[in-house]
């Protein structure tokens, strides 16, 4: 699984390099992540703000405050700290990415969501 979602992460990153870190998260735990992000301790939080589109949220020491979301994924910023986007890839799998402030949050979740479903279908 770990190669699986390293060549997930090539790809996600060669289409759109504004996403500068990811992690995938499997019922609350934190199964994977770059290693330029540390939120092991927040697979939790990332869950439950995910779930129920809470208006804000302290991921990895920075505040976001929420912009958009479905019952699908989940986009938060902090301005010029950068964005925080959540795409389901099933029921309990979650990929979280952290976009560079100057990136465009919509266009940023599309890369995520894309390749979340790409995750889900290969394994």
């Amino acid at each position: 699984m770990s190669s699986l979602i390293e060549e997930i992460w090539s790809s996600l990153y060669t289409s759109n390099p504004n996403i500068k870190a990811l992690a995938v998260i499997e019922s609350s735990t934190v199964i994977w992540q770059t290693s330029n992000w540390n939120v092991v301790e927040d697979g939790p939080t990332i869950v439950e703000m995910a779930k129920n589109e809470v208006p804000t949220v302290t991921l990895a020491g920075i505040d976001y405050s929420h912009i958009e979301s479905s019952e699908d994924y989940y986009v938060a910023t902090a301005g010029e700290k950068g964005h925080l986007l959540v795409s389901n890839v099933d029921r309990n799998r979650s990929m979280v990415a952290w976009a560079a402030p100057d990136s465009d949050p919509g266009l940023a979740i599309v890369d995520l969501q894309y390749h979340a479903i790409s995750l889900g279908k290969q394994s």
